[in-house]
């Protein structure tokens, strides 16, 4: 199992309530619906940064949700209300 996260700040111009709007619907139409999902959580910071947490079967698993994000409206639309240059995602194998 790995552990994934994303942190990133909000595209210029996206409100608060629109970000989280997206990201439920993107988490039950999107995220929820790729094999290999164990668990995923969104988090904002008070600087204004947010961090998505998300735990995979395997990195192939997150990989693929990834690429195949790219063709599902509601994955698409969250990852627009994202400023592109804030983005660092990393992963992590769990011990044991």
């Amino acid at each position: 199992m790995i552990i994934e996260t994303h942190r990133f700040r909000l595209a210029s111009g996206t409100s608060r309530d629109s970000f989280v709007d997206a990201d439920s619907q993107a988490q039950v139409d999107f995220f929820y619906q790729q094999a290999g999902l164990r668990r995923r959580t969104v988090a904002s910071g008070d600087d204004g940064e947010w961090l998505t947490v998300t735990l995979w079967d395997s990195p192939d698993a997150a990989r693929a949700a990834w690429r195949a994000a790219e063709e599902n409206p509601a994955a698409r639309h969250f990852l627009s209300l994202i400023d592109d240059d804030s983005t660092e995602r990393k992963t992590y194998s769990l011990l044991g």
